[in-house]
């Protein structure tokens, strides 16, 4: 198997994240609709700052940013996009480290990643659930170990260990 480019990796996180994103509001009786206008966009990250000063409705909040991942380039969306994908990572660390459900700490962490796709610990966050669950999921953490390789050169190494791996399983 061949590792996809930096770009191609970057979408897959990206779709990862709207994934997960689209779950855990479906989880909250609501509907995942990315923002087609920044009009939109400023309409989510108003109903998501609301819903951060509820420490309840964290996770559906983290989860109503994704839809603005079109708008992440203004600087107002993508600082709260970033402050909440550093809130998600401690959470995720908190499942992942603390009560063992990888499972949730995955999807934590590929929500962090997508809200913040340049923060290098973000993207390599979810590589350990994905390497080191029961089962282990290396299709799954190929793209984020390829776009951390993109963001830090130093982690090159962590790509061809993923595709071994890939290629062990198959």
């Amino acid at each position: 198997m061949e590792a996809p480019s930096a770009d191609q990796s970057l979408i897959a996180i990206q779709e990862y994240a709207v994934d997960t994103a689209t779950i855990l509001l479906l989880e909250h009786g609501q509907v995942f609709e990315t923002s087609r206008t920044q009009g939109q966009a400023y309409m989510v990250l108003e109903h998501v700052k609301k819903l951060v000063a509820q420490f309840d409705s964290f996770i559906q909040a983290a989860a109503a940013m994704m839809q603005n991942n079109k708008f992440f380039y203004l600087p107002e969306i993508e600082t709260v996009a970033h402050d909440i994908a550093r809130m998600l990572l401690t959470l995720a660390d908190d499942l992942y480290y603390d009560s063992g459900d990888a499972g949730k700490a995955l999807q934590y962490y590929q929500l962090a990643a997508g809200l913040s796709h340049g923060d290098e610990l973000a993207v390599r966050a979810a590589l350990s659930p994905c390497l080191q669950g029961d089962p282990p999921r290396p299709k799954i953490a190929l793209p984020y170990a390829v776009y951390a390789a993109h963001l830090n050169p130093k982690h090159r190494k962590d790509v061809a260990y993923v595709l071994k791996l890939i290629d062990d399983v198959e």
